[in-house]
Order: C-alpha cells, then structure tokens, then sequence
C-alpha cells in the first residue's frame, strides 16, 4: 500500500507543484490513514479499503477529540489519495466519495463599539 503513497506523492511534487509543508502534512495524515487501515482493519490490500472502514477511521479521529478543521483535513487527504488511484487505474471504484466531512464552525467578525468609530472618525481632518 505504501508503494502507492510514494507514487502519489511524487505527483503532487511533480505534477502539482505543491508546497513542500503540504506535502509533507498529506504524507503525514495518509501514513497515519495507512497505519490504521492496515494494523486496525487488518487490510493488505488497497483495493480492500471499503467506505465502512473509511467510516471507522474519522469515527476514531473523532473520539480523539480532534478539531473539526483537523479531521476535514484527514479527510481531504485520504479524498485525494483515493482520487489518485482512481485516475491512476489502480482501484476501479472510490470508497471515499461519500465520506462527509464535518461541520466547520463559523466564526462571527468582530466589529467596532460605538466609542472606537467615534474616535476613527474624530481623527480625519474636516477639510478633507
């Protein structure tokens, strides 16, 4: 199975032009996916993965606690890498496309008080 990640890899430095911080959080997130799916779900082979062993793994990094935004980004990773074999025609069919991601929080935008846009505006000459 890691012959595959390396394979991917190589693309994304070579075809894609990706950052070497990105490369190496994908390599990272699907080595840490790999290792599970082989030493948790007991999978040698890439073309066993199935949806519900996708499933398993953000359930896990779920019960790690893990920021929403953290396990989006697993997510993503483990998306790619299976959008990779498909293209690649290693696996016929892609186990990862109906994977959700979770939900992102929405922060709201912090706005001024009534005091600092008086003050803002006191400062801009009159004559202007």
């Amino acid at each position: 199975m890691k012959t595959h990640l390396q394979e991917y890899i190589t693309m994304l430095r070579v075809e894609e032009n990706v950052s070497s911080k990105t490369i190496e959080a994908y390599e990272t997130d699907l080595r840490r996916y790999l290792d599970y799916i082989h030493d948790t779900e007991g999978i040698s082979l890439i073309k066993n993965i199935k949806q519900s062993h996708i499933r398993a793994y953000v359930k896990i990094l779920s019960d790690m606690l893990l920021a929403p935004s953290s396990i989006a980004r697993l997510i993503a990773s483990v998306r790619s890498y299976h959008q990779f074999l498909c293209r690649e025609k290693i696996l016929t069919e892609n186990p990862s496309l109906s994977i959700d991601t979770p939900r992102l929080k929405k922060k709201l935008p912090t706005i001024l008080s009534q005091k600092e846009i008086d003050e803002i505006i006191s400062v801009i000459p009159m004559g202007s």
